[in-house]
Parts: structure tokens; C-alpha cells; sequence
């Protein structure tokens, strides 16, 4: 009897070829070693674009459920600053996704199954502040401050809001903004000039909507 190589108490089979039983059981030849930055981003390269059968899907899903789930998770506690939310953003811009995925993706969001799904209801100032104008314009307006707190003067924590100097709710209700399309053509909305960079704490002792 030959045990395997790696330690982990298996015994080889014969090779085919030679005769002689195998140093190692099938796939333990590598058992318990670490792989190199270099390695793993060969692996990664020579991998790409190889679709997974669903067998290995679900192998690979099973091997990460509580290992990185709740406290184990490397985000866990964790908050990507500002600049790192934007730099992540644009990193998706010009990537083209199949119209397939792209029906999942909406299938997955719309109705009861919207995580901000309440009842059928979209309240007007979540419909505007979701949208990419105002996207943009939380953009313009950290850029512009250079990521600080304009009260505090903190530096991004991922804790940054783009807070208007106009009350926000005051300009939907004096220019009487009932739908997005409205709120689109509302100027002194998407303004920078009227944005101001506060952290969690400073934008909480203003009053906003």
C-alpha cells in the first residue's frame, strides 16, 4: 500500500501507464500549498471565458456559503470611501451586458421583489435622488470639495453626503415638481453651486427631508 503524498492519509492507485502506484491521489498534488499573486492571475486569464457546468456552480456557491458570510465576510464592519464607490462605478461604464442578464437583473428588482418595494408606492424624492443626474451630481459636488466635510473638514470615510444649501424638499415644493420629468428641468436642482460636502455626523444636525 502507498499513502498519498500530501499527508492526508489516502491511498494511490496503480498508474495506468507505468504500473507503479502514484505519489499523490488524483488533484491532492497540490493539496495545502499557496499559489502566488503571478499564479493566480494565470489561472485567472487561462480560465476567462470558459463557461462553469451547473455542477461546478453549485460546488463553487457551497464552498463559499458561511465562509464568507456575517462576520467572516472581508467587508464585514468595513466601508468603501467615496472615491472608491465612484472609481467602482466607472469602472462599469462601456461594458456591454447580454440583454439575457440584463432581463434577469430587472426581473430580479421589479415589484415585491424591489428591496425598497412599498406597496406600489415610489415616493417622488427617492425617484429623483436614485436617479443618474443626481448621481452626478453628488459627483460634481464631492469632486469640487475634494472629498472633505465642508463643516468638519473630514476626509472621506465612506460616510460623505452631497447636502443642499436650498433645502431640497423647499425647491420640489416652490417650483410645485410633481413627476422626474419635472424635476429634470428644474436648474437650480441640479446646481453644484447650491451642493455642499458634509460627513454622516455634520449632514445629521442639519435638517433635511
Amino acid at each position: 500500500m502507498t499513502l498519498c503524498a500530501c499527508g492526508c492519509g489516502g491511498e494511490t492507485k496503480i498508474g495506468k501507464k507505468t504500473h507503479v502506484p502514484n505519489k499523490y491521489i488524483f488533484g491532492h498534488h497540490g493539496k495545502g500549498k499557496l499559489l502566488s499573486e503571478e499564479h493566480k492571475l494565470k489561472l485567472l486569464i487561462a480560465t476567462k471565458g470558459i463557461p462553469k457546468s451547473e455542477d461546478i456552480k453549485k460546488k463553487i456557491s457551497k464552498s463559499k456559503k458561511g465562509k464568507f458570510s456575517g462576520k467572516n465576510h472581508p467587508m464585514w464592519g468595513k466601508h468603501h470611501s467615496e472615491a472608491s464607490k465612484i472609481k467602482m462605478s466607472f469602472s462599469h461604464i462601456g461594458k456591454i451586458t447580454s440583454s439575457n442578464t440584463r432581463r434577469k437583473l430587472s426581473d430580479s428588482h421589479k415589484g415585491e421583489k424591489a428591496y425598497q418595494w412599498k406597496g406600489g408606492i415610489t415616493p417622488l424624492y427617492n425617484k429623483i435622488r436614485n436617479c443618474l443626474e443626481y448621481k452626478e451630481w453628488r459627483i460634481q459636488v464631492f469632486s469640487r470639495d475634494n472629498f472633505i466635510c465642508q463643516l468638519c473638514n473630514k476626509k472621506s470615510n465612506g460616510d460623505l453626503n452631497a447636502h443642499h444649501k436650498h433645502k431640497f424638499s423647499d425647491i420640489i415644493n416652490e417650483n410645485n415638481i410633481k413627476s422626474l420629468s419635472e424635476a429634470f428641468l428644474c436648474n437650480e436642482l441640479w446646481n453644484i453651486d447650491n451642493g455642499i460636502t458634509l460627513c454622516k455626523q455634520c449632514h445629521e444636525k442639519i435638517t433635511v427631508v
